[in-house]
Order: C-alpha cells, then structure tokens, then sequence
C-alpha cells in the first residue's frame, strides 16, 4: 500500500522463491493443467501460498520446514532502494486427522493461519478441532459488531487527564465500549482488533468522534467547565478519502468548538504515508483541532515526523511510565522524551500514572498533563460530570473517591 503495487508484487515474488527453496522437489502442491513441469508451492491470492509435503516424518519434519520459511521470509529484502522485511503466519493440517479432501485441508489450514495471526503472527500453528469453535465464535461476534452502532450497544467511558501539578481536569479521553446482549460490557481491546480487520471500525470510529463531541458539547451546555476531549483515529479511519469532510461534519452537527476536539494517532498510522498525512494534518489544523501522537515509544518514534508535522501533544505510552519507579534505563527513556518533546514545543500527557512515585517523576519533569488509575479509571459521562463540578481531582487512597458512590443521574447530561 505505501509503496505501490509493483513492489509489491516483486515482493511476492521474492516470498514464493524463499518459500520454494524450503520444500524438497517431492513436496508437490500443484501442476499447471498445460504445463509438465511440477511446482512445489502454489500462491492461493493475496499474500497467501500453500505447501504440501508429502511422505512427512511426523511433526519434527514439519517444524524443520516451517522454521526454515520463517527464517528465510524475515531476512530483508532491498526493493527499489527501499528495505522491506516481511514475516509470515503459517497454519498446518494434515491428512487423514484434518480432512480427507483438499477442501477440507485447505478450510482447516486457514483456520490454523488465522490463530497463528491472532497469537502474534510470525510463527506456526497445527489445526485442532477446537479452532473451528473459536472460528465460528468470531464470526458471530462479527456478525453482533456490524449491527451495534445500529442498535444502539455502544458506550463512551470517559478518562479525566489531570494537571499533574494542581489536580485540575483540563482534559478526557473518551474510551468506547460495547454493551454485548450476552457478554456484558466489552473492553476495546475485546472487539477493536475484530473491528479493524473487517471494517467495521469505520462506523465505530464515526460514532465515538459524534458522541464525543456530542457529550462534550452536552457538559458544556450544562454549565460545566469546558474541557478538551480526545479521541482516538484508526489506520482505516484516518485512511478514508472524505476523513477531514467526516470531522467538519461532526463539529457541524455537535456545535463543539474545534479547539475542544483532540485527535490522537498512533505512530503507525502517522508513518504509513508521511506526504499524504502532513496534507491531512495540516487541513485538520486549519479547522482549529488540537493534534496528539499516541502512544509514542511503542513504534517508529523518529524526530523526522515531530519536527515535520503540527503536532500538540505527545502520550507516553504507559509501558514506560509504569516502569519509571523500577526500572533506571526506562526513567532516563522518559525523561528524555519530555526534554525532546519541551525542545520541540510539544505538550506532554503521560499515560498509566498508577503511583504517587510515578505522578512525583512526572512533576519533577515539569510534564503537563498524567491520566491513570491514580486519578481515576474510565467512567461513564455523568460520574465525570461530578468530578468536573468538583473542579480538581486528587488521587485516588484506600477511601473510595465520591464518585464511586455517586447516585448522579445518568441521564442529567444526555448520557447513556
């Protein structure tokens, strides 16, 4: 996608060679109807090729093989004066155990891949019965997911970013979650992932930014005092062609004043294709947004695209912070990454603030802003509408914060 087609195809082609070389002229996987000539690996579309062995001796061979091609496939390839280096997600089944036929060898080796993808890729997975059960568990939950914008299952917590000085609120990441028929209330990370791979999260996203903004311009109408909220953008989201007309005709709708609507995007996003998000970026600010890199540490992490771009804020990512008190080499990693942010004129917003020893590095570093279980963890719209009336947050001791006990009315500020 970020390099074009031809590369990627000359990619392709280099896989299929690397994936051949680790097969023996035996290991026959298909033959070309006009052809004599017997090939040992066939390309099934996209990015996906199969393998069949034949006259295996058990697992250890199969294991050979398949160690052989990952190691062969994540060795970079230089194309076009560009260094790609790709990895592979490999499913087995084998015959008769999974399957007397191709089709049914084929459906059961995909599955295998897929668990492979979802266990963290670049290894191997060998298809057991229980994997259809999983599979067929996931195409319901996918099924559930497209019709929940649409039936009104979604819900936005909301997580207060705190002055690390005085306590104040001056900001909110709002946080979505779904309220399952059967499951309860799912965390993002539980359906997200599902959203992404399927598209579905184009119509998530839509909805977290409106009701977002939506919410926010609620607590402002109700006499509160204004505060920024964030929302977090996804690969696809940011990808789409009418983005920056989706987000006008949010504020449009909501009457949210830009300046209160931040936007975070990870690194990976930002990096994907840095001519096409600076044009973005700089249309968003235009519009009067404030512009956030979340997350940052976890991915590309290069001064090139923090000088380059009209970012606001900087989010250190909470696996870092939430080793600052343990750990002398992380500490030094943080503190480098507010001095380069204050260099460049970037606020700071810390992450995973779970300790006072964590809360008191951060105010030695002079860092603005800290959001985590410290403060408080993601709550609905009317228990953060109590802790704005309060003004200021202190963190959180062995008491009960009033707002675990609050009987606010959920509906007093149009919430769910």
């Amino acid at each position: 996608d970020s390099l074009g087609h031809r590369v990627g195809d000359v990619v392709l082609k280099r896989a299929a060679r690397a994936i051949q070389g680790c097969v023996r002229d035996s290991d026959l996987v298909t033959r070309h109807r006009d052809c004599d000539i017997d090939t040992q690996v066939a390309r099934l579309g996209g990015d996906e090729f199969i393998v069949l062995i034949s006259n295996f001796t058990g697992v250890s061979g199969i294991n050979i093989v398949a160690g052989r091609i990952l190691d062969l496939l994540r060795c970079p390839m230089e194309v076009d004066g560009h260094e790609v280096v790709v990895t592979a997600s490999i499913g087995v089944a084998f015959t008769p155990d999974h399957g007397a036929d191709a089709d049914t060898l084929l459906k059961n080796a995909d599955t295998a891949m897929y668990e492979a993808k979802s266990a963290g890729r670049n290894n191997v997975f060998y298809y057991d019965a229980t994997m259809n059960a999983r599979m067929l568990e996931r195409l319901d939950l996918e099924g559930e997911l497209r019709h929940a914008v649409e039936r009104d299952q979604l819900v936005l917590h909301f997580q207060p970013q705190v002055d690390v000085a005085s306590g104040a609120i001056l900001g909110v990441e709002a946080l979505v979650r779904w309220r399952h028929p059967y499951q309860g209330l799912l965390s993002p990370d539980e359906f997200i992932p599902l959203a992404e791979e399927t598209g579905i999260i184009n119509d998530i996203g839509d909805w977290v930014m409106r009701e977002a903004c939506r919410q926010n311009r609620a607590w402002q109408d109700a006499g509160l005092a204004p505060v920024r909220i964030s929302v977090n953008l996804s690969f696809r989201q940011f990808g789409n062609p009418d983005f920056v007309a989706r987000v006008q005709a949010v504020l449009a709708e909501t009457q949210l004043p830009p300046k209160y609507l931040e936007l975070e995007l990870t690194e990976s996003v930002i990096m994907n294709d840095l001519h096409s998000t600076l044009r973005i970026l700089r249309q968003l600010k235009e519009m009067g947004l404030r512009l956030s890199v979340d997350d940052f540490g976890t991915g590309y992490s290069s001064l090139a695209y923090l000088k380059s771009l009209p970012l606001d804020t900087l989010k250190i990512d909470k696996s870092f912070v939430m080793d600052i008190d343990g750990d002398n080499d992380t500490a030094r990693l943080v503190a480098a990454i507010i001095a380069m942010a204050k260099s460049l004129q970037i606020s700071v917003v810390a992450e995973g603030v779970e300790t006072e020893l964590h809360r008191d590095f951060l105010a030695g570093h002079k860092v603005e802003l800290a959001q985590g279980y410290l403060f408080s963890r993601p709550v609905p719209a009317a228990t953060f509408a109590d802790m704005l009336q309060h003004a200021a947050l202190r963190p959180v001791t062995g008491t009960p914060p009033f707002w675990e006990a609050s009987s606010a009315s959920i509906s007093a500020f149009g919430s769910h």
